[in-house]
């Protein structure tokens, strides 16, 4: 009887051992499971940034390619009236007193651009620019 009353203690004292393990993986997975929410809350945050980021980019993006046509713009009507200058010039170095440029043409009911025109002497010619 001795004997069945020591082997039930320390089945007890097994249980009880058990017990506090269970307990103490049930704290752990707790844990895990609230880390594991810090981290969806991690990812959510992340996203929303990445996301402001990407409007941002965009809006950017927008502003930079309406800016290069701005300047597109002015640099042509720039290098229109420069041409047309230099142009000027080298017959005025040749002996002609003309005003060069640019006139607008309708041609079968299409506007045609000349860049740079005189009459005399006679010149037509076109101005490039690339950015």
């Amino acid at each position: 009887m001795q004997k069945i009353l020591e082997r039930l203690e320390r089945n007890e004292e097994s249980i009880k051992r058990l017990w506090e393990e269970v307990r103490a993986l049930r704290e752990n997975q707790e844990k895990l499971w609230q880390n594991q929410e810090k981290l969806w809350q991690e990812v959510r945050s992340l996203r929303e940034g990445q996301n402001r980021l990407e409007r941002e980019l965009e809006r950017t993006r927008n502003y930079m390619v309406k800016g290069f046509r701005e300047i597109k713009s002015v640099l042509r009507t720039s290098s229109h009236g420069s041409a047309a200058a230099f142009v000027e010039f080298l017959l005025a170095e040749m002996g002609y007193d003309a005003r060069v440029e640019r006139k607008i043409l309708v041609h079968e009911e299409e506007a045609v651009e000349i860049d740079l025109s005189s009459e005399r002497p006679l010149l037509v010619g076109e101005v490039k620019l690339s950015l």
